[in-house]
């Protein structure tokens, strides 16, 4: 197997000590990747592995970018009309939240604007 990665000419004539001693981290000792035959099957599973991997990466871009990593936006789902119907509580919950958030940014002034009853 290790004749499919590593370059011919190093393999050649040589002890099983010297196999073992063979430095694999050296890229100069590698046959190229293009020149390299493991067989269908095996190309397919790392094609669909590469895929997989690149696919999570596109997926932790996005949850790294996404607007739900902020608890503000995560919270405007109090202003949802089925949500506010279904469970009031957690949407008044959520909207005191939201109201404080805004309060505390000087976002909003105080008074009835902000929830406040005078």
């Amino acid at each position: 197997m290790l004749r499919h990665f590593i370059k011919r000419e190093l393999l050649h004539d040589i002890s099983p000590l010297q196999l073992v001693k063979l430095d694999v981290s050296d890229k100069k000792n590698w046959v190229h990747p293009t020149e390299v035959k493991i067989g269908l099957g095996a190309e397919s599973v790392l094609k669909e592995l590469q895929r997989k991997k690149g696919m999570s990466k596109i997926i932790q871009k996005v949850q790294e970018k996404s607007p739900l990593t902020y608890a503000t936006v995560r919270q405007v789902a109090c202003l949802d009309p089925k949500t506010m119907y279904t469970d009031p509580d957690w949407c008044q919950a959520r909207m005191s939240s939201l109201v404080q958030r805004f309060l505390q940014d000087q976002q909003l002034s105080g008074g009835v604007s902000a929830g406040r009853r005078e």
